[in-house]
């Protein structure tokens, strides 16, 4: 099957991440993308990300770190369910499916940072939060399957799981700084 196609399916919850090939080499392009995509993201809201933070963010070992400790947090996850065979396919589906959340945030996030402080502010702040919803299913049912438990567990391991790694990139931030 064409990876391409079996990552858009990824998208839709129509594959599954064993459809993707096992492959090293896939897994890097896709974490290279992922990380790619989440540093355009921050790019965008970086000046607003400074001032919440009071400090300046370095973007792109934010990106690196965060995708390492994300990496790190499903490997930790499937060893602990003794289906750590499963990572390689599981992380790639994972990687492609954020990536192209973030490729479609990038536009809708410079609209909100455009549109601030005016009435039209709401609309790309709700288009962000349903995009952030469609990547919290996205990661659901790649949990689904690769842990072979029901949907609304899947749910909770994803949201576990971002904020496991949100706490060790706030202790690598506080490292940092």
């Amino acid at each position: 099957m064409n990876p391409l196609k079996t990552i858009v399916d990824l998208a839709l919850l129509q594959a599954k991440p064993q459809d993707l090939p096992y492959s090293w080499a896939l897994l890097g392009l896709l974490a290279s993308a992922s990380t790619l995509s989440y540093v355009l993201a921050l790019e965008v809201v970086g000046s607003q990300l400074t001032q919440v933070v009071g400090q300046e963010i370095p973007i792109v070992p934010l990106a690196i770190a965060e995708h390492a400790f994300f990496a790190l947090t499903i490997w930790l996850i499937l060893r602990l369910a003794l289906k750590s065979e499963r990572f390689c396919q599981t992380l790639s589906a994972m990687f492609a499916g954020n990536t192209l959340v973030q490729l479609a945030m990038w536009p809708v996030s410079q609209w909100m940072v455009n549109a601030q402080g005016t009435a039209a502010a709401n609309t790309p702040t709700l288009l962000l939060l349903g995009l952030r919803v469609w990547l919290l299913l996205i990661f659901a049912h790649i949990f689904k399957e690769a842990l072979e438990v029901r949907m609304g567990l899947g749910v909770l391991f994803t949201i576990g799981c971002w904020i496991f790694t949100s706490v060790l990139l706030l202790l690598f931030l506080s490292f940092l700084g």
